[in-house]
């Protein structure tokens, strides 16, 4: 029976053997595949040559086996859509040109390109979708690298530190344990040895860091999961409280579509509008984020949140009362 496996088939067989250190020779592949040797071969030559795999023949072992550890075979068994979908990561991927990660990324996203048919880059998938970053804060790409390499190998940090909330500046020494993005805005959550708890940081308002020697043991009872969704964006206080919010039959029509809270419920009424409902401790930032809408919802919970609103609408009424 003619074989009919693809060239990229049979790499990703010879791949796998390379990579098991079973030393495969071309007559055990050919035999494996069902080929002829001299395809062997020739697939052995295209992925030396074309694809810059580092094989080698161990003339001890008389097969053959890779000479570096860490090369994987480039991504060429990809379908339509997933060729597709690599150009609108690297559209996606221009915006962020500020961002940590983003030239290792953008590396790659290229080496996966490279090895794939030229036809692809005929693709016009990047005239037809674009994106737009959020506002972002600029982090110092030295501060970046410093935290990042403290949360991978668990050493404390000690770093200056500007708190908005309070408009101080001051040291601190933390347990770096998770960085974490969020509408244009990098976070290292950590164990602050300050406030003897864990608290967010915004690695844009940190001026100075320095990496210690000393390691940490990340508290066991910490749950990234419900610390992320006890936030609202990124603000929260100690305790999370139930919020419910209306929103008229108008503005229901935009809010239905989007995800604002890990826990939200919605709630449709039979006049239309929307009640979404979730549990947040955030309630500063929440306030913000409910302004933006203005008399199109109503704070139904928590009578703090609703307090806080109302008492933000009469200083607004006051600086724009008519002068007389």
């Amino acid at each position: 029976m003619k074989n009919t496996r693809s060239i990229y088939h049979r790499m990703k067989i010879i791949d796998d053997a390379l990579r098991q250190n079973a030393f495969p020779n071309c007559r055990s592949l050919a035999e494996l595949l069902e080929v002829s040797q001299k395809s062997i071969q020739r697939d052995l030559e295209y992925m030396r040559d074309m694809l810059g795999a580092p094989i080698r023949y161990n003339p001890q072992k008389r097969g053959y086996d890779y000479s570096e550890s860490g090369y994987y075979l480039p991504a060429v068994f990809l379908k339509t859509q997933e060729k597709r979908a690599l150009r609108v990561l690297k559209q996606a991927l221009k915006p962020y040109k500020s961002t940590p990660y983003f030239s290792e990324i953008k590396q790659a996203v290229d080496k996966v390109f490279e090895s794939l048919p030229i036809t692809l880059f005929e693709d016009t998938t990047q005239d037809l979708v674009s994106f737009e970053p959020p506002p972002s804060a600029e982090v110092d790409k030295m501060i970046f690298q410093t935290i990042d390499r403290a949360v991978q190998n668990k050493n404390k940090i000690t770093m200056t530190y500007y708190s908005a909330s309070s408009d101080q500046t001051n040291w601190r020494t933390v347990h770096p344990y998770h960085l974490h993005h969020v509408q244009g805005v990098w976070y290292v959550i950590a164990f602050c040895e300050t406030r003897n708890a864990v608290r967010s940081f915004a690695l844009s308002r940190i001026s100075h860091v320095t990496l210690s020697e000393h390691t940490f043991q990340p508290d066991d009872e910490f749950n990234l999961h419900d610390y992320l969704n006890d936030a609202f964006e990124m603000v929260r206080q100690e305790t999370p409280m139930q919020v419910e919010l209306k929103f008229s039959a108008y503005q229901a029509r935009w809010i239905r579509e989007r995800v604002w809270h890990a826990s939200q419920e919605l709630l449709p009424q039979s006049d239309g509008s929307l009640v979404v409902r979730f549990k947040s401790s955030g309630l500063d930032s929440l306030k913000r984020w409910i302004l933006r809408y203005g008399a199109e919802v109503e704070v139904l919970q928590p009578e703090e949140l609703r307090r806080a609103i109302r008492d933000e609408i009469q200083k607004m009424g006051t600086l724009y009362e008519e002068q007389v």
